[in-house]
């Protein structure tokens, strides 16, 4: 019996071996490879809504790009208006001899515009001598409309004259700023020209009566409260200038005011001159415009023209506007200005040497 199992014992441990042995040479002949199995799962999340507060960002600099912007755009608006009625002829700088070239007729589109005439060499003169200099008066019209080009003017310093218009960004704490900067303040006064069309959001018409042009020319002058404003020069105004009713109710309120009055020439039959006499407003009239041409060869030209002009006859008044050309041009020609010949005054200065202005 013992024999049986001991039989039994060993067949069970050989086959026990033999399976053993048969899964060690199946696994080195068969390699073998784990499989990972990763159960999936969805997870559901309730929506949610975050509420973000609404965030205002601001910078020194928002200001100043702001007017910019609507300096860009009132500007454009300003060349537009200038190159329409621009109507002086350009000048051959070779050929200067004191006087202001014939201006042309201008046609633009369907319009026909102002129609200077030769102008008649001018009466007035002033000694030019070793004891007196040749006086040159500058104005700068359309101050006040850009603010980035008006800076630049009023950042030369010199005894110029500024005339500022009565809308848009023009108002009276730039003028005071020029002033104090040495610049005489002037109202650049909108008037109708010979196109049937108001540029300005108001504009002094002949048709207006007698108390809408007076209510109209004190808002003008209202914006400037505070500001000693000396003297107006018209801004386009070739038709309101023709005619003597209108310009007769200006000068009266100019006479009041104790004004002056500049002519800015945008026509040859200005009654400028003649209205003034009546009423014995101190009067004198543009002898060169500085800028028909937005360049700065232009400028500079106009600028020697301006200066033979005053040693022609002693004096020269010229307009100019606020564009980077005449401003670059005038601080080279500031800079460069024989003062030993020529004396830079406000138009103010030049009326009192001319004796239409009693000397302080």
């Amino acid at each position: 019996m013992k024999i049986k199992k001991g039989i039994i014992f060993t067949v069970s441990l050989l086959i026990f071996a033999i399976i053993e042995l048969w899964i060690v040479v199946y696994d080195v002949t068969h390699p073998f490879r784990d499989y990972f199995s990763l159960d999936s799962y969805r997870i559901l999340v309730s929506n949610r809504t975050v509420d973000v507060m609404p965030m205002t960002f601001e910078v020194p600099f928002t200001e100043y790009v702001d007017n910019v912007i609507e300096s860009v755009s009132e500007e454009m608006a300003s060349d537009l208006m200038s190159d329409i009625y621009t109507t002086e002829k350009i000048i051959n700088p070779d050929k200067f001899d004191g006087h202001n070239a014939e201006s042309d007729e201008l046609i633009f589109g369907l319009f026909k515009y102002d129609e200077p005439e030769e102008e008649a060499p001018k009466e007035e003169t002033l000694p030019v001598d070793e004891n007196n200099k040749a006086k040159i008066a500058v104005i700068i019209d359309d101050m006040g409309i850009s603010s980035v080009h008006t800076q630049e003017i009023i950042s030369l310093e010199y005894p110029m004259t500024a005339a500022f218009l009565t809308y848009g960004n023009a108002r009276k704490e730039v003028a005071k700023k020029a002033k104090r900067k040495g610049f005489e303040i002037m109202l650049h006064v909108p008037m109708m020209p010979h196109i049937d069309a108001s540029l300005a959001p108001v504009t002094l018409k002949p048709e207006m009566s007698d108390d809408e042009l007076t209510q109209n020319f004190e808002d003008m002058l209202a914006r400037y409260d505070g500001v000693k404003i000396l003297g107006i020069n018209n801004h386009m105004g070739s038709k309101f200038t023709e005619d003597k009713h209108a310009m007769s109710v200006i000068m009266k309120l100019l006479k009041e005011k104790n004004m002056f009055f500049v002519d800015s020439k945008t026509t040859a039959k200005s009654v400028g001159k003649e209205v003034a006499a009546e009423f014995d407003v101190p009067y004198i009239a543009r002898d060169v415009f500085l800028d028909n041409e937005d360049n700065y060869d232009y400028v500079m030209a106009q600028l020697l023209l301006a200066e033979q002009t005053a040693l022609k006859k002693g004096f020269a008044l010229v307009i100019g506007h606020p564009r980077t050309n005449t401003y670059r041009a005038l601080k080279t020609w500031l800079e460069h200005l024989n003062t030993d010949k020529f004396e830079l005054i406000h138009v103010s200065d030049l009326l009192k040497a001319l004796g239409k202005i009693p000397e302080e």
